[in-house]
């Protein structure tokens, strides 16, 4: 059973202060946590794949391929479970489309018309997205056995199609906003924390080495990236494997420090307590060939202490071996002493940049829990 806490009550700020504040983290919007079941899209429909909004669109196997399972979970007590079949290529996407559904249009929707919104309700969920300000989209997976890493390539692509304002309902995207963010996971028995931001990787049709800007959309006064944001899917498109794919706590929030989504995007990690290692993935600028980039880490949020205060680990220089298009990098460290901790955050900054990105790594059970920003604060 997940707890809801008021943002001042003496439980929240103890575990806020558990983790480390930090000014960065705010409120956070929850598209699905998925304890409340699969919500409905379209009632009439007989198809998973368009009745609910999460699907297995290619590769599932059962009925139906898309379940709500209790057993293994980030936390609370339920995670999305998409099972695969057969074939090398698995895509699991978020379905906006309603059809026949009480008090709503038929046609495409926002993804964040979903946000905080269990009991779909037309006019939104509670609090309420506020536009232009959330830049930041997370969630969590978990891989069957069996697939390894593709560096400096990728093995996993989250797909996002964007609409702007004067496009009809009946099309997910406007002017092929089609754009991927490219990650490298492996099965490691582990849940993988993983963090997209509005730099995507790549535009559907482009040649592979050709880099996008930040917030690459038609511009739309007002509005950013995951405003427009329809559907979107997490894809295998190369080397999956037979077996449950998790899925859990996906959410959107606003990162206010000055982050380097220009170099670092698509930032990924996970913790293996058996061996006490820590992995992080992330994509680089296409640009940039042979620019290395540097890890530090510390157990308290590096956006506080400063980049200088951070432990230098051993293996400080991530080297860049990709070219052409090719740009995952990845960090992986067996040697940390870590006994004791429950949270240790990694920040990663390109040679040639005074910015880094950061990301913060429970070291125990369940998701790190970021303090929420005092609401209608008056200072006089």
């Amino acid at each position: 059973m997940k707890i809801s806490l008021s943002r001042f009550s003496p439980l929240a700020l103890a575990i806020g202060l558990a983790v480390g504040p930090e000014a960065g983290f705010a409120q956070t919007y929850t598209l699905d946590s998925f304890e409340n079941g699969l919500r409905v899209v379209q009632p009439n429909s007989t198809d998973p794949a368009s009745k609910y909004p999460w699907s297995v669109y290619i590769g599932g196997s059962g009925t139906p391929p898309t379940t709500i399972t209790t057993t293994d979970k980030v936390d609370g007590t339920s995670s999305l479970k998409g099972v695969h079949g057969t074939g090398s290529e698995m895509q699991l996407q978020f379905y906006t489309y309603t059809e026949a559904l009480a008090n709503w249009d038929n046609g495409w929707n926002y993804a964040r018309q979903f946000v905080n919104n269990p009991s779909m309700n037309p006019d939104g969920g509670s609090p309420a997205w506020p536009l232009n300000r959330l830049n930041r989209m997370r969630f969590w997976v978990k891989l069957p056995a069996g697939i390894g890493q593709a560096h400096p390539s990728h093995n996993v692509e989250i797909g996002t199609y964007l609409r702007d304002l004067g496009t009809a309902r009946n099309l997910a995207e406007s002017d092929n906003q089609h754009f991927y963010h490219f990650l490298d996971l492996r099965s490691h028995g582990q849940w993988e924390q993983v963090i997209i931001d509005t730099h995507p990787d790549h535009q559907r049709g482009n040649a592979g080495s050709t880099e996008l800007k930040e917030n690459p959309q038609i511009p739309e006064p007002g509005y950013n990236y995951f405003d427009l944001m329809t559907r979107f899917y997490i894809h295998v498109p190369y080397a999956a494997t037979a077996g449950n794919y998790l899925v859990d706590g996906v959410e959107f929030y606003q990162e206010t420090n000055p982050e380097n989504t220009a170099q670092v995007r698509s930032l990924h990690a996970a913790f293996l307590p058996a061996t006490s290692t820590v992995e992080v993935g992330w994509t680089r600028n296409k640009n940039e060939n042979g620019v290395n980039h540097e890890v530090r880490y510390s157990f308290s949020p590096i956006h506080t202490i400063g980049w200088a205060a951070a432990t230098v680990p051993a293996n400080t220089v991530v080297v860049d071996e990709g070219d052409f298009g090719y740009n995952s990098m990845a960090w992986v460290s067996p040697t940390l002493s870590l006994a004791g901790k429950t949270v240790l955050y990694v920040a990663v900054k390109p040679q040639n940049s005074t910015l880094f990105r950061q990301i913060a790594i429970p070291l125990t059970s369940g998701p790190v829990v970021k303090p929420l920003a005092p609401a209608s604060l008056i200072v006089k």
